[in-house]
Order: structure tokens, then C-alpha cells, then sequence
């Protein structure tokens, strides 16, 4: 995926589903130790030390993922051994979260945290155009891995398929009665069989779970060199995390796969990858504690369900900065709102998630063995009909994107015009608002999950 931004400049000319059985998000990723916090904080701190504003905005880095779809012998797309459409639609969602232009973030509301940003802590950088705190493109994309590590090509891209009963001492997953007997089956016995290089590959494992276990997913927290004693981060053996097969890709994308709303647009892996590389949940696991960003607003606890925006104003007083009259941002991805509520990161946690990247022995190495090469060219594109309009006039899009493999998906954003999304190849967007606004397009063809 590659994507291109134009700006228009708007002149001002006139006056201006039923619910899943596993209740809330189940996230079992262990809670980091005050020791590993306050070495992640040191790292931070050296990274901002050591590179620019301008450099860590064009930074870049690509994942390689292996799903590791752990079945009982059902035939390929026969649940829980879904099918690569499946995951092919997960990976896209991935890059769009990652990209900051996923699904609903044209909802994110037009004021969205403009007095929270004024707080002295809030840094320039976390600030969009409207003043709001703006939703971040992290500079992190993802791939179905192509080859195995010993460079044969993959037959299913990004996929191992492993039935647990070939694996010596397992059981079947979904009969671990409760998170701790799944955590352990994992952690003990199916991820030390089955898992690939964890400085080369992001390794995901896919299972079915009991309803009576709770969980949608957990990650371990990218290790750090020279910490020991520390509790939540990946090994050699553990690295990477688990999905409830259920919860893995979209149904907006892949309409004929298996999912259990409203866990059914692929948020689940975008809120583990998140603790992958580094972030904490937004209440800092404590009521009104610290998640170590400044431009989250401090909360009481994970927010579940739909709630709407302004949502528990002033919630935390003794935080600083304090919530503030806007409440908390549940439409975190680190947050526990239904997925179709949560579409953004912030550039605090961007900071995080890059200085995991560029520091942590099992994310430092990752994209660096050409796992990720494709063998096809693609290259995002488009032309406006007109740069400068008037308020409440329309601009024609033309696609110019050029491929070596077919484009499968067209994604048009932009906040300030109706409609906010098209998947349409040659749009026209009508500007009902004001200002210099950015239109950001992202193009897809098989194989290709680049993002620029």
C-alpha cells in the first residue's frame, strides 16, 4: 500500500450486530513492572535525544507478520481455520489504523480535545490543523510474510497452519476454561513449537476460545536489553501475541468471513500490536494513572461499549494535566471501546512505538531480511480538478496510481468533505468547510502493503 496527499485550499465566501459471546474487550497482556516503565522512559527520552522532529515524521518501518492458525483439522476456511481472505483483510486494517485513515476516523469530532490541548504538557507536535489532538500516522506498516526464514517462498502468504494435535503435550484451545489455562497452554506449549524467528517475524497465533475465558487477545510488551525481573515481555519462546480467531480481520472488507461483533473490524489486533510495540492502556491500568503519553487525557478505567463524544468529563481532576471538560478519548485504540469506536493513535504514542522499534533486540531487526519484498510495483496517485474552490463546491478526483498487479481497494480521507471516505476509484468530494484541508488516498494491490 503507498499513499499521497494533496492540500486544497477552501475560500471562506460565506458564512460559516448482536454482541459477542466474550463480554467487553478481553485483554490479557500482562501489566509492565515500574522497573520496565522507567526503562522505556530513559529510552524515550534517548530517541528524542537523538533525532529530529522532521526525521522521526518520516520514519518508516515494515513488519513482516506470520499468522500461525492453530485448528483441529477442519479444512482450510472452515472455522477456526479461516481462510487467507480473512487475513488478508486483518493486514489491511492494520496499515490503515497504522496510517491514521482506518475506518470512522472521519467521525473523530471537528473540536475533538481543543481545550485538552492547550494544556502546557500537550506538545505542538500532538496538534492537528484544527487544533484538536490529531490522529497520528505512526510511520509502522505490516506484511504477510512471503518467505520463511530460510527464503522459501510461502504457499499462503503470511500463513502456517498447525493442527494442535500435531504438537506434542497440546490440547485443543478451546477447551482451556479459563484465561489462565489458555495463557499457559500458549505461553507453554504451543508458541515454543510453533514460533518463527521473533526478531524477523511478528508471530500472531489465531485459535479458537471458550466464551467462559474472556479474552479477545494478548501481546508481550517488546523486551529491552539489559532489564531483568520484568514481567509481560516477549522471549525467544513467547514473542508476539493471540487472537481469538473470531476477532481477527474485517467484516467491512471480507464480508464472508467468520466474526462476532462488535469485535468485527479487526481492532482487536491493532489494540494488542499496540502493547507489541509498547503502549500501555490509556488509564495506565490504575484508575487516573499514567500511560506515559501527555496528549491522552488521564481516565479512570478502560471505557467499553459505543459511547459519544464528550464522554466522563473531568473524570480525573488529580492527573496532570487533568481530563478536562472534553472527558476521555475512548476512540484510543488502547482503550476497550467496541471496535467500531476506536480509529486513533496519538504522536505521543507514535513516539513510544517508534523508540520500540528502533531500540528493542526482537523490533530492531524486523523488515530487514527482505521477508517483505514484493514482486510487484505499486504507486499511489491522483489529480484534483481544481486546488482552490469555493465553500460548498465540489472537486473531481482522477486515480493516476500505477500497479504491476491489479488494484484491488481505493481509500479516499478527508475529514472536511462529503462524504469523509470513498472507496470509489474517481470520487468527487463536496467541501462544506473552510481551510486548507489534506486529501490522503491509499491504494492496494495483492502482496503490496508498503505505506508511504
Amino acid at each position: 500500500m503507498k499513499k499521497n496527499s494533496w492540500v486544497i485550499l477552501l475560500l471562506i465566501l460565506i458564512s460559516i450486530g448482536s454482541y459477542a459471546q466474550i463480554p467487553n474487550r478481553g485483554c490479557g497482556t500482562h501489566v509492565p513492572t515500574t522497573q520496565y516503565d522507567s526503562l522505556f522512559q530513559q529510552k524515550i527520552i534517548d530517541y528524542l535525544n537523538t533525532t529530529t522532529a522532521a526525521s522521526r515524521v518520516q520514519s518508516t518501518f515494515q513488519i513482516p507478520v506470520i499468522f500461525h492458525i492453530i485448528h483441529g483439522g477442519q479444512a482450510i476456511g472452515t472455522y477456526p481455520n479461516i481462510n487467507q481472505a480473512q487475513l488478508n483483510s486483518q493486514i489491511q486494517v492494520l496499515n490503515d489504523d497504522y496510517s491514521g485513515i482506518g475506518f470512522n476516523t472521519g467521525t473523530y469530532p471537528a473540536t475533538a480535545f481543543q481545550a485538552y490541548a492547550t494544556n502546557t504538557a500537550v506538545a505542538a507536535a500532538s496538534k492537528d490543523g484544527l487544533g484538536r489532538i490529531g490522529i497520528s500516522n505512526t510511520g509502522i506498516s505490516f506484511c504477510l510474510a512471503l518467505k520463511d526464514s530460510l527464503g522459501n517462498v510461502l504457499p499462503e502468504p503470511g500463513i502456517e497452519r498447525r493442527n494442535w494435535n500435531s504438537i506434542s503435550g497440546a490440547t485443543n484451545p478451546s477447551s482451556a476454561a479459563t484465561a489462565a489455562n489458555l495463557t499457559t497452554l500458549m505461553d507453554n506449549i504451543i508458541k515454543p513449537a510453533t514460533i518463527w524467528s521473533p526478531n524477523k517475524y511478528l508471530n500472531i497465533w489465531v485459535t479458537d476460545v471458550a466464551a467462559a475465558v474472556g479474552l479477545l487477545g494478548y501481546a508481550t510488551f517488546p523486551p529491552l536489553s539489559g532489564l531483568t525481573g520484568i514481567s509481560g515481555a516477549g522471549t525467544a519462546t513467547t514473542d508476539g501475541l493471540w487472537c481469538w480467531a473470531k476477532a481477527c480481520g474485517s467484516q467491512n472488507i471480507f464480508a464472508s468471513g467468520v466474526y462476532s461483533a462488535p469485535y468485527n473490524y479487526g481492532r482487536t489486533l491493532t489494540h494488542e500490536i499496540s502493547h507489541y510495540l509498547g503502549i500501555r492502556h490509556v488509564w495506565g491500568d490504575i484508575s487516573c494513572g499514567n500511560d506515559f503519553c501527555n496528549d491522552t487525557p488521564a481516565e479512570q478505567a478502560g471505557t467499553n461499549g459505543s459511547p459519544t463524544y464528550p464522554y466522563l468529563p473531568n473524570i480525573c481532576t488529580v492527573t496532570v494535566p487533568p481530563t478536562g471538560p472534553e472527558g476521555v478519548m475512548f476512540m484510543n485504540f488502547a482503550d476497550y471501546t467496541d471496535d467500531a469506536f476506536m480509529y486513533m493513535f496519538t504522536e505521543d504514542q507514535k513516539t513510544r512505538m517508534q523508540t520500540a522499534m528502533t531500540n528493542s533486540p526482537y523490533r530492531n531487526q524486523l523488515g530487514t531480511h527482505g521477508f517483505c519484498s514484493p514482486t510487484a510495483t505499486i504507486q499511489a496517485g491522483f489529480s484534483l480538478s481544481a486546488t482552490i474552490i469555493n465553500q460548498g463546491q465540489s472537486v473531481n478526483i482522477t486515480d493516476l496510481s500505477t500497479a504491476s498487479n491489479a488494484i484491488t481497494s481505493w481509500n479516499y480521507v478527508c475529514v472536511a468533505s462529503t462524504p469523509s471516505l470513498s472507496a470509489l476509484q474517481n470520487p468527487t468530494l463536496t467541501f462544506n468547510t473552510a481551510g486548507i484541508h489534506t486529501i490522503s488516498l491509499t491504494v492496494t494491490a495483492a502482496g503490496l502493503n508498503s505505506i508511504h
